[in-house]
């Protein structure tokens, strides 16, 4: 859409309006890729953020857009394209 429909050079956040943490994710990751993966912890760092939830307000106003898929369906999405 943005490169269809350029308004000027700006950076969009996209988003579902909803916040995951890193371990929600993994777990929506091994249950659509139905594969073994193990995680490495690492300690904190100072640029760590607890929590972020992206403002998609200026791409909603801007260029009409709205999320049309979930996490686990974009994750199915990208996993299917994977492995074709």
């Amino acid at each position: 859409m943005a490169i269809k429909n350029p308004v000027d050079s700006s950076t969009y956040n996209l988003g579902y309006g909803k916040g995951y943490s890193i371990n929600e994710v993994i777990d929506i990751a091994r249950k659509v890729c139905k594969q073994p993966f193990s995680i490495e912890y690492l300690d904190r760092r100072n640029v760590d953020v607890n929590k972020i939830i992206l403002d998609t307000k200026k791409i909603q106003h801007q260029l009409n857009w709205l999320p049309k898929v979930s996490l686990e369906e974009g994750i199915a999405k990208i996993w299917r394209a994977i492995r074709k």
